[in-house]
């Protein structure tokens, strides 16, 4: 994935992220076929209060298949959080 971080007013700076996720999940499905998942994904964040604090927001699209077999699944993930540090 990469970062980007977008100077905004205030001294704030805006963290504009985006990714790509392959995994062979670590389980079979059947006979030796392992399920793989696939995702896109993105998001956004805002450093506050000099620093001390930041909100971050993302979003990821995604597709999971049991390995050749007819199962499939198509998910979004969407996230939110703050996190506030000590000084």
């Amino acid at each position: 994935g990469v970062e980007q971080e977008l100077e905004g007013r205030l001294e704030r700076a805006y963290p504009l992220r985006l990714g790509v996720r392959y995994a062979t999940l670590p389980f079979s499905w059947t006979a030796g076929a392992f399920p793989t998942e696939r995702a896109l994904t993105g998001g956004f964040g805002a450093r506050l209060g000099a620093g001390a604090a930041r909100v971050d927001f993302g979003a990821e699209r995604g597709w999971r298949d049991a390995g050749g077999s007819v199962f499939q699944e198509d998910f979004w993930r969407f996230s939110a959080s703050m996190t506030v540090l000590g000084r």
